[in-house]
């Protein structure tokens, strides 16, 4: 799936309680999502994984991509805050106690407290609460435990990255270095904040694949992209820092392939 695909479906202006600071979040454009299709589930398994395509892991730890303006970036260190996995129920399906669809994206568009928290609730039995802070010196994959919950058709995945309030304050923390073609010497730059930003997915059949009601979803990210379309020796240190969030959600693809049973 291109950029593009992906940049229309990601949220804009996300303030979710206890993941995201007084600041708000990135500034995400947003589109209409495809046609809802409906995969009829009973048990679901996450794994956050990283897509290494442009990426070249380091022996000391981080990672060197080169940007699509002429960048050479080297990560030394970082951590991502990725806070939440969901599916979300179809709207006929959905509790009556759940906000429609459009509603509950609404809200999570308008920064509402109260979207995607609706614990106990149909759209909420598939959430995997993880407040996972991945070391982004070592891009290593990280899957977990099944989720089974009642039958339920589910239409859209959520996957939230924000701050947890609690051990960590940050969603995103980079530390490196940036050179432009002709810099004879790297410049240190850092990426820390407190931002949120979200991916919510159609499950449609373009990343749907095999056949059951235990899905075993797969939520990649690709670090060879966040740093595009940065001029890092013009771009404000908010500029920066509001483009790398909303290229990890831009570039962040999700696969579903469903079987008999979740497990690997």
């Amino acid at each position: 799936m291109t950029a593009p695909t992906l940049r229309s479906i990601a949220l804009a202006a996300l303030a979710v309680s206890g993941c995201a600071d007084d600041e708000g979040a990135a500034d995400t454009p947003s589109t209409a999502p495809d046609a809802l299709v409906g995969v009829p589930l009973d048990q679901v398994q996450y794994t956050l994984d990283f897509d290494l395509a442009g990426v070249e892991p380091l022996e000391e730890g981080g990672f060197r991509v080169e940007t699509s303006a002429g960048y050479t970036v080297v990560i030394g260190s970082g951590e991502l805050a990725s806070h939440s996995a969901s599916l979300t129920a179809c709207p006929q399906v959905a509790s009556k106690n759940s906000p429609p669809l459009p509603i509950a994206a609404l809200d999570l568009l308008l920064g509402a407290r109260t979207a995607w928290a609706t614990h106990g609730t149909t759209a909420s039995r598939s959430t995997l609460h993880v407040d996972v802070h991945e070391d982004l010196g070592e891009l290593a994959p990280m899957a977990f435990e099944p989720i089974v919950f009642d039958p339920t058709t589910w239409c859209h995945l959520h996957y939230l990255i924000g701050a947890d309030d609690t051990t960590f304050d940050r969603a995103l923390v980079l530390e490196g270095t940036w050179r432009g073609p002709s810099d004879a010497e790297p410049t240190p730059f850092t990426v820390q904040t407190g931002l949120g930003n979200a991916l919510l997915r159609p499950i449609a059949e373009d990343i749907v694949e095999g056949e059951g009601q235990a899905a075993r979803v797969r939520i990649t990210r690709a670090p060879g992209m966040w740093f595009d379309g940065i001029d890092f020796a013009t771009a404000s240190t908010d500029n920066l820092t509001r483009t790398v969030l909303i290229n990890v959600i831009v570039g962040t693809r999700v696969e579903v392939r469903l079987s008999a049973d979740p497990t690997p």
